[in-house]
């Protein structure tokens, strides 16, 4: 085996590692990432801090805005 065979074994023993490692800190930390995606999408904001849109119905509008929601007309 190869210098460069060693390597490429020890770089996909790491990808795989670092994917458990992820999994574990995704599922540890579930409640804390969906409270987090609530209150990005109660602000009416995407993952790049942009407007998602405005909500077409006033009547669900004022619905949610009664509900406590942040999100704009």
């Amino acid at each position: 085996m190869t210098a460069f065979d060693e390597l490429i074994d020890k770089l996909k023993n790491i990808e795989s590692d670092l994917i458990i490692t992820l999994s574990d800190v995704i599922n540890d930390n579930s409640d804390k990432l969906e409270d987090a995606q609530k209150n990005q999408m109660s602000l009416g904001k995407n993952i790049d801090d942009k407007n998602i849109g405005r909500l077409k119905n006033q009547g669900y509008a004022k619905r949610k805005k009664a509900a406590g929601g942040k999100a704009p007309y």
